[in-house]
């Protein structure tokens, strides 16, 4: 007769659910990576804030996040002052301790719901959620005291350095470039 008994079949089952189990941990081991990976990729490396890839997919969920809710969202460029000078009077590293120190007085300045990125050489972009346009400018004002208010040192000389910012509020109608375009050029009259 048949001895493929019921102990048999439990055996490969048994032996079917640590395989399973075992692949969903690899699987979730993988994810994890994938993430930390996928953080690191969105990551400015000199600064430890966002890059311009973060800066796009958050830009897009926040873009969407006001369409749908019609929170208030301003986007507000960061630009520091005669950064080609530092570079050129004091070097390179005291142009990237320069970008490390700001980005990190952004950071400090900022809520926890605002986003901040390294937006090439010398640019930072802030996004702004849930701040009307109207209370945009007392904390972008602070921002650039407490900033022109840090001691900077560069082969012992004491350097004072200022940023410019331009900002804007989405306004009915726009793309992310529309504020994207308003930002910069506020940030060039200014």
């Amino acid at each position: 007769g048949n001895d493929f008994g019921g102990e048999a079949i439990e055996t490969l089952l048994a032996e079917m659910e640590n395989k399973l189990s075992l692949m969903k941990d690899e699987t979730s081991e993988y994810k994890k990576r994938l993430s930390a990976q996928k953080h690191k990729l969105f990551l400015d490396s000199l600064t430890q804030v966002y890059n311009r890839a973060a800066l796009d997919e958050r830009l897009e969920l926040e873009f969407k996040r006001w369409q749908r809710y019609d929170h208030p969202l301003c986007l507000a460029i960061v630009d520091i002052d005669h950064f080609k000078s530092i570079n050129d009077n004091y070097g390179h590293m005291a142009g990237d301790k320069a970008l490390k120190v700001i980005a990190r007085a952004l950071q400090k300045s900022l809520r926890d719901t605002d986003f901040i990125a390294r937006f090439g050489g010398e640019e930072f972009v802030l996004l702004l959620p849930n701040v009307d346009s109207k209370d945009l400018q007392a904390p972008l004002e602070k921002l650039r005291e407490t900033i022109k208010t840090i001691p900077f040192k560069f082969k012992d000389n004491r350097v004072s350095i200022s940023v410019s910012i331009g900002a804007t509020a989405f306004k009915e109608g726009d793309q992310p470039l529309d504020a994207f375009e308003r930002a910069d050029q506020s940030l060039y009259d200014a």
